[in-house]
């Protein structure tokens, strides 16, 4: 025969057992990933993420990928020259400017391409200008000045000034 007692211990082992499945489910349910962060994003985590996307949206807006020109600067020149100074204009517009430290010339000589400008760009036909002074032997300056038509529709463009000991050779593609 089953007593007050025995029926009231039976209650608190059933309630023990589904606290504990509960707190264990709880447990599995926050516990992380194999290979995830230990730690749950902080707030300065979460306002880099937002700073990021933020970023993102602010570049779609400002240049939309049917008005986007993007130009780039590389470097092929020989061991007797160094990249001194970049400046590049658009349909008689100066877009960049750049002076080059040392480590920046390493860079460029180790195959890195460096961002000039990113901007807006009608479709249609324009003049693209770009200046270069180069060191040369015995520390002297050389410089280049080459003048190229492109050419812009409604995709983005993008167009890689490529520095050369006699100038520059143009890359384009959208």
């Amino acid at each position: 025969m089953v007593t007050t007692n025995s029926r009231f211990l039976r209650r608190v082992q059933c309630m023990a057992v589904a606290l504990a499945a509960g707190l264990a489910a709880i447990a599995v349910a926050q516990a992380p990933a194999p290979g995830a962060a230990d730690t749950p994003p902080t707030g300065k985590q979460q306002l880099l993420g937002l700073n990021r996307d933020l970023f993102m949206l602010e570049e779609e807006l400002l240049f939309p990928a049917n008005a986007q020109v993007t130009v780039f600067i590389s470097t092929r020149l020989t061991d007797k020259f160094v990249l001194d100074q970049v400046r590049v204009r658009l349909d008689g517009s100066g877009i960049a400017e750049h002076l080059y430290t040392e480590r920046e010339i390493a860079s460029l000589r180790a195959g890195g391409i460096q961002r000039l400008h990113m901007g807006r760009l009608p479709a249609g036909q324009h003049q693209l200008t770009a200046f270069c002074a180069l060191r040369g032997p015995g520390q002297q300056d050389f410089r280049h000045r080459n003048v190229f038509d492109i050419s812009k529709s409604s995709a983005p463009k993008f167009v890689e000034l490529q520095v050369t000991d006699n100038g520059f050779e143009i890359h384009t593609w959208e």
